[in-house]
């Protein structure tokens, strides 16, 4: 049997120290843990950070200076855009599959470590800032050899090579932070005429989105998060508009924008997405009743409500399923140049086409030419079936008054969004035969009690009831959105399962989808009427699709 030897004061007091030292080592890790999470959790990017995440994440530098990538000994300069260092490295540096080879990873201590290349399985030095800068520009490794020929070499100027570097030092860490998102918290952002002409308009919104945020917070938010919305105003100009944009993603660092007010200048709304689209920021529900699509969709921005050319088109399916008469449908379309430019005006001709309603007279106006819409005398001597207008609620309603002057039987169609609470004017034998469009239902119509209820006990007026409704569709879509992701949560996850998204229903438009080649998320409308006695919309027809 072992026995235990007998204990002597000399090593009592060794123990004794041996436990002291112990606790006091256990207590010095303790508290040296605690200083880094709470300095992980207090880390903010550095601007020379932040570019390098954007150029490693998209090929971008926000300097405005193209990168370009080469391939091979003669090989041409491409677009860095099209092979940023994430594709194949990973959004954390961890390395990636990417067409049957495996790059390794690029975090900081991966690379300041000597090792093996999956690639080449030949072994490397540790890297250093000077070697690591020339294995980028001129892909040669530590020992002088030449990499993977599938790495290209990245043509950086200093300051975005610095850039690179100093964010490649902190990847794949808890520094590296995702912006907008915090263990309790996610940041997001809306633009919105907070001063002018549409203050109105933007304190009725900001209303609604901080009301559907507040009752996802109320039951906890989302995976213990709440959301924090920050409202930055774009006053009345592009400029301000943009400005305030950037100083949301990139200064406030939020994860998202909501229902921004989309600048009338084309430009400006277009130069706004392609900062966002380089900035990987998405925007869900742009304020607007008529989407103007580029011809590549950007990755960035998710409309949710339908463009006037598809609007329209969805109206001439309902005129076409409605009416039998007995010859071919006769139709005129007056709208302003902004609604139907020639691509639009083709879309819609062929879509008239294919209905076999004829396109009798075509008239496209400026915008900004006052007053001017009239019947023109092809039109009263031989009267079409339907006038499309597209037209201010002023224009709209004098033509109307002109057909219920000169008793003629011709049929309106228009938008209700834009005649909006003027069609109350309208005479009424030419009310009794109009229909309009309407890109989101309208209260009374298409009951939606939760939407109902927030108007009703935030006190909002009707006055911008459509815009509303756009903007409590946003919150809801990405409260949805957020539910699907996940727990793990970016800028980049929240853009790839927007893609995802297949018909959601928000209750207040029809279900929205969206993918990877389509960024406006429903493609009916409703169809209404107004009953002039009842001083109520009527639904006509409860959504009209057309397909995308």
């Amino acid at each position: 049997m072992l026995r235990p030897k007998h204990d002597s004061p000399r090593s009592r007091i060794t123990a004794r120290l041996c436990t002291s030292a112990l606790l006091l080592w256990l207590l010095g890790e303790a508290l040296l843990w605690e200083a880094r999470l709470t300095a992980q959790q207090h880390h903010q990017l550095t601007a020379r950070e932040t570019r390098g995440k954007l150029i490693y994440r998209t090929g971008a530098s926000d300097a405005g200076n193209e990168i370009k990538a080469v391939f091979g000994s003669a090989g041409g300069a491409l677009p860095a855009t099209s092979f940023p260092c994430v594709n194949c490295h990973g959004r954390r540096g961890e390395g990636a599959q990417e067409g049957g080879l495996q790059p390794p990873p690029l975090t900081w201590r991966a690379l300041t470590m000597p090792g093996r290349s999956p690639l080449t399985d030949r072994s490397r030095n540790a890297y250093d800032q000077n070697s690591l800068a020339r294995a980028i520009r001129q892909g040669i490794d530590p020992a002088g050899r030449s990499l993977h020929p599938g790495m290209p070499r990245y043509q950086l100027n200093e300051a975005q090579m610095r850039a690179l570097v100093s964010y490649l030092k902190i990847i794949g860490t808890a520094a590296d932070v995702e912006p907008g998102v915090s263990e309790t918290s996610i940041k997001l952002g809306a633009v919105l005429p907070l001063s002018g002409p549409f203050a109105w308009l933007g304190a009725d919104v900001k209303t609604t989105l901080s009301a559907c945020l507040a009752e996802i917070n109320a039951r906890g938010g989302v995976y213990g998060r709440r959301f924090e919305l920050l409202v930055a105003d774009a006053g009345g100009d592009s400029a301000q508009t943009i400005d305030a944009t950037r100083r949301l993603v990139e200064q406030d660092e939020v994860l998202a924008l909501l229902a921004n007010f989309e600048p009338p200048e084309y430009a400006a709304s277009t130069a706004i997405a392609e900062w966002l689209q380089a900035n990987e920021t998405p925007l869900i529900g742009p304020l607007t009743l008529a989407p103007r699509m580029p011809d590549v969709p950007n990755r960035a921005v998710f409309y949710l409500a339908p463009d006037v050319p598809t609007q329209a088109c969805a109206l001439l399916d309902f005129v076409a399923e409605r009416m039998t008469p007995a010859s071919p449908i006769r139709l005129a379309l007056l709208s302003v140049a902004s609604a139907f430019d020639e691509k639009a005006l083709q879309q819609f001709r062929q879509h008239a086409q294919t209905r076999a309603i004829q396109l009798v007279y075509t008239h496209t106006y400026a915008a900004d030419s006052g007053p001017r819409l009239s019947l023109p005398p092809s039109l009263i001597t031989a009267p079409p079936d339907f006038i499309f207008v597209f037209a201010s609620a002023t224009d709209f309603l004098a033509l109307a008054k002109e057909i219920d002057q000169k008793n003629l039987p011709i049929a309106l169609l228009g938008s209700a969004a834009v005649l909006g609470t003027a069609v109350s004017q309208m005479p009424p034998a030419v009310a009794a035969r109009t229909y309009l469009m309407s890109p989101v239902a309208v209260p009374g119509i298409i009951a939606h009690p939760p939407f109902e209820t927030l108007i009703r006990e935030t006190g909002l007026s009707p006055r911008s009831t459509a815009l509303q409704a756009i903007a409590y569709a946003a919150a809801q879509t990405l409260i949805e959105a957020t539910k699907q992701n996940g727990r793990q949560l970016d800028r980049h996850s929240l853009l790839k399962t927007l893609e995802r998204m297949q018909d959601f229903s928000t209750g207040v438009l029809p279900p929205l989808s969206f993918n990877a080649n389509r960024r406006i998320g429903a493609t009916g409308v409703f169809v209404l009427s107004y009953d002039l006695a009842e001083r109520r919309w009527v639904n006509a027809r409860t959504r009209r699709t057309v397909k995308p």
